[in-house]
């Protein structure tokens, strides 16, 4: 009787394994759904690298209120574009938590399945009267009926052994699947935060569109009289701001910062096109920065493009005050602790606040043409952060009082040094 109880657990048991997992209708029709916005992604992809190219392609165009327009107009094409896209991935990421949930119900319930089952099996063997292979031996008629009741116990525990396996191995799967639900819910709130941001990318081409067309009353000498304001805007800041940092005095411990090279910058902006470099440049010498040079390195970023902190560091101030035609415009000002500050200027907006941790790749705010700025653009000062220091600045255009930050000559470092 014990020998044929045991035959027949085995056989139970080999006909329910714990381990075995088929997708529902319900997880096919979400990868259903995961593969049509992949292909929207893509569509969608081709669609902003366009954009991206016609904005390249005006750039480099005569400024004109049209062209100014007309990259206005891709601007906003392309924020609107990527809000489509955010709402894709954001969609994606989702439906894979709901598959990833729906395996992970399915993994526990099996697992659940499967103790209880092997516990009641276990259960009702214990319950059987306990018989010593010895026993079982003088009990059977021949040698080679106790060796076959000892071949079927040996089976038992095989099956047994393999289930206890196959329950451990559900068990790691379901350990995968939570982990990969938590990261997928990680980038889920980055997506989210990805799609704010070019919610208020796009708010701010709106924006600016509406502001040009007031201003300008959409008339093209309207348009070059901003210009001209902006220029000698540009070159009253640049004047005084060589005669302040005349009188600094600053001698530069090449000990006290990173080594050049070092490759301890991300880059701020998607673009790593430069349209001015740092120092005396062809277009510094032509009188462009009062011969003192450029502070600072130029980078290609249309309005409303995100601008990241280049390393962690500590938000030492930000300038939100913005005044017709003055100085940097909207700015953040970062020290990175390690002997280096770091200037992001004519922000469109910002994204900080003075005192506020920042780590590498965190946005500060938005691309934008504050300030004397010609046109949307990343100006990125790097400075030895003991040279800085602050001098009040009165706008001539408005009579406004700001803060900005400056240095003696010998203070200003080259951002190439430390991007990678």
């Amino acid at each position: 009787m014990r020998l044929y109880t045991i035959s027949v657990f085995i056989f139970l048991l080999l006909l329910t394994p714990i381990f075995t997992y088929a997708a529902t209708d319900s997880i096919n029709e979400i990868r259903t759904k995961i593969q049509g916005n992949r292909e929207e992604i893509q569509k969608i992809e081709r669609e902003i690298k366009q954009y991206e190219e016609n904005l390249n392609k005006v750039q480099g165009k005569k400024k004109t209120l049209q062209n100014n327009i007309y990259a206005l107009d891709q601007s906003r094409r392309k924020a609107a574009a990527k809000i489509r896209l955010a709402k894709s991935k954001i969609n994606i990421t989702q439906n894979k938590i709901k598959t990833l949930s729906e395996q992970i119900s399915d993994y526990v319930s099996k697992i659940d399945n499967g103790t209880k089952g092997l516990a009641e099996t276990l259960r009702r063997v214990n319950q059987m009267d306990d018989i010593s292979f010895i026993e079982l031996l003088l009990q059977k008629q021949s040698i080679a009926n106790a060796w076959t009741a000892a071949d079927s116990i040996q089976q038992f525990q095989s099956v047994v052994s393999s289930r206890m396996k196959e329950l451990e191995e559900a068990k790691q799967k379901l350990s995968i699947d939570v982990n990969a639900t938590e990261e997928e819910k990680r980038r889920l709130a980055a997506e989210k935060e990805e799609l704010a941001s070019n919610k208020k990318s796009l708010d701010l081409a709106r924006q600016a569109k509406d502001n040009l067309l007031k201003q300008t009353k959409n008339k093209e000498s309207e348009y070059q009289k901003i210009l001209a304001e902006k220029r000698a805007a540009k070159k009253s800041f640049e004047a005084q701001m060589a005669a302040f940092e005349a009188q600094l005095k600053f001698v530069l411990n090449k000990g006290s910062i990173p080594e050049k090279g070092s490759s301890i910058f991300a880059w701020p902006v998607a673009s790593r096109y430069v349209t001015q470099y740092f120092g005396n440049t062809k277009f510094a010498k032509s009188g462009a920065y009062n011969g003192r040079g450029h502070n600072g390195l130029d980078l290609r970023a249309p309005l409303g493009s995100r601008v990241n902190s280049v390393l962690d560091g500590t938000v030492i101030d930000t300038n939100e005050k913005v005044a017709k035609n003055c100085q940097y415009g909207k700015w953040v000002l970062i020290d990175h602790n390690n002997g280096l500050t770091t200037l992001y200027a004519h922000l469109s907006a910002i994204s900080v606040k003075k005192g506020q941790a920042i780590s590498t790749g965190q946005r500060v705010g938005f691309a934008g043409n504050t300030g004397y700025a010609f046109g949307p653009h990343l100006h990125l000062t790097t400075y030895a952060s003991d040279a800085v220091k602050f001098k009040q600045y009165k706008c001539k255009s408005t009579g406004t009082v700001v803060k900005v930050p400056i240095s003696a000559y010998s203070g200003y470092l080259n951002p190439i040094d430390y991007l990678y």
